[in-house]
């Protein structure tokens, strides 16, 4: 009579211990990627609202330039048409040199300031504001200013407003593109990382499923062949 061979089955507690150990490795690994891609993620996150933020600021000092500058145009076409006596000439001639006064402040800070424009972009700029405010004056000068030839005045002046309009509104505009391209970069980089981290945290509990299976599939067949 053929003897029968005793072969020791797994313990179930060793299984279910290896299971557990498995699982808990799973965890901790998930754990380790979602802390370590939510730290890259926010660092990285931070470094892009740094960047917008200072475009923004730009952005705003450059709108500031324009829209002062077409004020201060204003303010001159207000001391032509109303300015013939000495208490209007004098209310509109201060507004002007306090528009004046804010877009100089709005261009210096453009072209002393580190970013996305640079000093050479707006030192023209400056320039042709001055030169401007200088032909304003020369032009006041040459007519009393109790009786303004308003006509004589805007022959000397007329039109040269114009370069330094369409240059500001330029420079508005590239600024703003800037904006809008770092806040697409920035969505388009977000996506990215979120996809990458969601692929690490899906293979990582699929390799732990795996082995999960894997070590149930083997105490199985160890089991049922526990005596021959």
């Amino acid at each position: 009579m053929p003897a029968t061979e005793f072969r020791a089955a797994p313990s179930p507690h060793r299984t279910l211990v290896a299971l557990g150990g498995i699982v808990l490795a799973v965890i901790v690994i998930n754990g380790l990627i979602a802390v370590l891609g939510l730290y890259f993620v926010n660092e990285r996150h931070a470094r892009a609202l740094s960047e917008l933020d200072r475009l923004v600021e730009t952005f705003e000092t450059a709108r500031a330039a324009e829209v002062h500058f077409k004020k201060q145009v204003q303010e001159w076409k207000n001391i032509l048409l109303r300015g013939n006596n000495l208490a209007d000439y004098a209310k509109y001639g201060d507004a002007f040199t306090g528009e004046q006064q804010i877009v100089r402040e709005k261009l210096q800070t453009l072209a002393t300031e580190e970013g996305p424009v640079s000093a050479a972009r707006v030192r023209p700029l400056i320039q042709t504001h001055e030169d401007l405010v200088r032909r304003y004056g020369e032009a006041l000068e040459a007519h009393p200013t109790s009786i303004i030839d308003v006509r004589a005045i805007d022959e000397r002046v007329r039109g040269m407003d114009r370069p330094l309009t369409d240059e500001l509104e330029s420079l508005v505009e590239e600024v703003n593109r800037q904006v809008d391209a770092t806040r697409a970069a920035a969505r388009e980089a977000d996506a990215a990382h979120y996809a990458t981290l969601r692929t690490l945290v899906a293979s990582a509990t699929g390799v732990g499923a795996a082995l999960v299976v894997i070590l149930l599939l083997v105490a199985r067949r160890s089991t049922s062949g526990r005596w021959r």
